[in-house]
């Protein structure tokens, strides 16, 4: 059974993920392009978006400039920061 813990790293990183992909593919951007746009490979968009690695505060707070995000990023990437430090 997972722990709690686990489970919440999950959610945050979840509603992480799940906002990235759909800000960028409204925005009609590619990993590329966003990548391009925010400076930083494309390979490390698609770790973030395939779980492979969590969110840096870095890129948290170049998504909430790019998107006008309001800190949305920077809270669920905090969170899943958070969780991974404390298991």
């Amino acid at each position: 059974m997972a722990s709690s813990q686990s489970n919440d790293l999950t959610t945050y990183q979840e509603v992480f993920v799940a906002e990235l992909r759909v800000r960028r593919e409204n925005a009609g951007l590619s990993r590329n392009k966003l990548a391009q746009a925010l400076g930083c490979s494309p390979q490390w968009i698609s770790k973030i978006e395939t779980f492979e690695k969590p969110p840096s505060e870095g890129l948290a707070e170049d998504l909430d400039t790019f998107f006008a995000a309001s800190g949305l990023f920077g809270v669920s990437g905090a969170c899943t920061l958070k969780h991974v430090r404390m298991g």
